[in-house]
């Protein structure tokens, strides 16, 4: 086998593949959707130019028997990488910040305590757990919301999430800020989601990792976007 004819079979092999990991239609734009993914933002270039290369190789007649292009070896493996990238994809489990390692709460615990920890350490959002679960995200928004509607103007001392447990924000509130997967999810679902929120006027900030994706179950990671354009 020629390299050329390696090259055709390896950009079908990708095809097919990324077509059926991504449910995509096979339909010759393939590689091009591979190219807009954040996942592959590094190398769309080199896509895009593999892509090109096919294009020539695949719609033009050959001349007396031959190719007209012949794809270097490293093209060649470019496309076995990104082959297997697409084969074994990394999973949200693979990304995210594992619960042993999360910075959560509990009901009972203090809220001023709480704040001057996410000061400290630069944090926005809190997971408030009830046996594993997560019951609400404590952030400024929780505070503000508890100030105006209870007509305080400050935290008591001692108050405890229980106290306020009706203005933590909702992991399934209409919005969608958070929105639970399942650990096991490809980091390419993830990002599917984070980029049709911004098509529906809404932006995931966190994503609440749990064994299938249901609120009822336990938190065993948090998602970020961070973690999701990072990788």
């Amino acid at each position: 086998m020629t390299r050329t004819e390696e090259f055709l079979d390896l950009y079908k092999q990708l095809e097919q593949t990324a077509a059926i990991q991504y449910g995509w239609e096979e339909d010759g734009k393939v590689v091009y959707r591979l190219e807009r993914s954040p996942q592959f933002s590094e190398i769309r270039s080199e896509l895009r130019y593999c892509r090109e290369v096919r294009n020539l190789l695949q719609h033009n007649c050959l001349i007396e028997g031959s190719y007209a292009v012949e794809p270097s070896t490293n093209m060649l493996e470019l496309l076995r990488r990104v082959l297997r990238q697409v084969e074994e994809p990394v999973l949200c489990r693979d990304v995210c910040t594992p619960i042993d390692q999360v910075y959560a709460r509990h009901l009972g615990d203090p809220v001023a305590d709480t704040m001057i920890t996410m000061d400290r350490r630069g944090m926005s959002h809190v997971p408030i757990l009830e046996n594993g679960r997560v019951v609400g995200i404590f952030s400024e928004s929780t505070v503000f919301a508890y100030l105006v509607r209870e007509r305080v103007n400050h935290l008591q001392e001692g108050l405890r999430f229980e106290s306020m447990l009706q203005y933590l924000d909702a992991p399934t509130r209409r919005s969608e800020v958070y929105r639970y997967l399942s650990v096991d999810a490809t980091l390419a679902e993830a990002e599917a989601i984070f980029e049709g929120s911004f098509q529906h006027g809404k932006r995931v900030s966190m994503f609440l990792l749990t064994a299938h994706g249901n609120r009822k179950e336990k938190l065993l990671g948090i998602l970020t976007p961070y973690d999701i354009l990072g990788n």
